[in-house]
């Protein structure tokens, strides 16, 4: 079961961050699969942990890249990723405290929000890398 399709309107043109796009992609897919069948706190932990991670991981390497290129959005970029990531872990803490798994459409809320922050946020900024290199 899956809560959407990536498609190549999502790639920014920068090929780590498509990748990095492409992976968070697929573990929210993932994630949004077990809501679906699974109904375990532990499991859905783990692929809440994994999400994290990679969000972390691919939030450090974009924050890097708009510094190094002086980019003007730096600080509200940041500021965004920030507020992402405190969804996630509240999101987390949630379950935990609850006992429950997120909902399906709790996890299609979080695609949504990830692919409209590709479309919209990383689509400026990739475009303004790519001018810069």
């Amino acid at each position: 079961m899956r809560c959407a399709a990536w498609n190549k309107a999502f790639e920014v043109g920068i090929d780590e961050f498509d990748a990095d796009h492409r992976e968070i992609f697929q573990v929210l897919e993932g994630l949004y699969a077990a809501s679906v069948r699974i109904d375990d706190v532990t499991v859905m932990d783990k692929a809440i942990g994994v999400l994290i991670a990679r969000l972390e991981a691919h939030f450090a390497r974009e924050e890097s890249a708009m510094t190094a290129a002086s980019y003007r959005n730096v600080e509200r970029h940041r500021e965004t990723h920030q507020e992402d990531l405190r969804y996630v872990r509240t999101l987390a803490d949630a379950m935990r405290a609850s006992g429950r798994p997120p909902q399906p459409q709790t996890i299609q809320v979080l695609m949504t929000w990830f692919l409209e922050h590709v479309r919209t946020m990383d689509m400026e900024f990739a475009s303004e890398l790519r001018n810069w290199k």
